[in-house]
Order: C-alpha cells, then structure tokens, then sequence
C-alpha cells in the first residue's frame, strides 16, 4: 500500500523557467562567496530579484563571473528532478534553516543536475534548457542608515526600505534583480 504525501500548501504561482533560475543564482553565489541562499527572494515572470548577505561587496567583475557560471549550468541542459525525502533525513541533503516551523514530515527536494538541491514546493522546469539567457539587470548595495536599523537602497528611480537584522554583522548586502529568457542580439 502506497502512502500518500502531505505536502504544506503553497500560495504562490511562480514562473517556472524563474524560479528554477533563482535555485542556480542562490547555489552559485553559495559556491563563490560562501554565504547563505537567499534570505529574500521575490520570483516574477518579467524580472525577479534575490538578496544576499555577503562578506564584503562584490565587484563587477566578480557579478559578471556569477552571470557567466549561472549561464553555464543552464547551457549544460541539466535534468531538474524531484524527490521525497522525510524530514529527519533532508538535513543531510540540503539547508533546513529556513524551512518554516509547520514544514511536513516529508520534504520535496528539487535537483538541478548535480548542481544544486533544496526543499522546495514551488513550480520548476524539468530541464535547464528551458529557462533561456540569465541576465543580471540591477545589483544594488544596501547600506545600514539610521536606528532602528535599515537598509536604504536607491538607483534610478527605483527606491524602497526594507528592515534587516539588527545586529549588522555583514560588510555588504547585495540585492539582484535578473531575468530569464531568450537572449535576441540586433545586428543595428
């Protein structure tokens, strides 16, 4: 006899060729600065945006290497699978940091190739070769301001202030905005 697997509800309806694009960023800024998925992440069709908490700001030169390795794990057309693994065991698999408290028994696990793993109940492609071009579009510094603290970010007109952590024990956060797609180059 079979038994069925009780998955928490999930209540948002992603795109997939993005959020799978946001499980290869979060793995691959993991690799190059040593530092924790996303602490937030909001996936939308159009552009997306993550953000990182980071050892010290990275360079351009150093965001232009994670859009060139991102863009290499989507170019080796990797399958991406899901399995069920119960809770107990997932810690083995994967970061269970920010699994919520009524998380289930059993845990989803989404793999991309041999790249990258995470509990996750969200809506993914079934091959990397799905997802386009990665393009990073805006990276932001954010920069602690005022108590209570906060992060002030501006560029352009784009401007919004988000609450972090009072205790400031990181150099830099990063904040990046990237989209996924086809990559069309004029010849004008």
């Amino acid at each position: 006899m079979e038994q069925e697997i009780q998955l928490n509800g999930h209540n948002k309806a992603e795109y997939p060729p993005m959020h799978t694009a946001e499980h290869i960023l979060n793995q691959t800024m993991v690799r190059m600065f040593g530092c924790p998925r996303s602490k937030n992440a909001h996936i939308e069709r159009k552009k997306s945006k993550c953000d990182y908490e980071l050892p010290e700001e990275p360079t351009a030169e150093m965001m232009a290497e994670v859009e060139r390795r991102i863009n290499e794990v989507i170019d080796r057309h990797l399958p991406v699978t899901i399995e069920f693994v119960p809770k107990a065991e997932a810690g083995a698999i994967v970061d269970l940091s920010k699994l919520p408290e009524d998380a289930s028994e059993t845990l989803r696990i989404v793999r991309i190739g041999d790249y990258d793993a995470c509990a996750c109940i969200g809506a993914h492609v079934e091959n990397t070769s799905e997802i386009g071009h990665f393009k990073m579009l805006v990276i932001f510094r954010m920069f602690p301001v005022a108590a209570p603290l906060k992060s002030m970010f501006c560029k352009h007109i784009i401007a919004q202030i988000v609450m972090v952590n009072l205790m400031w024990k990181f150099n830099a956060s990063v904040r990046i905005l990237f989209s996924v797609g086809r990559l069309y180059i004029s010849s004008a």
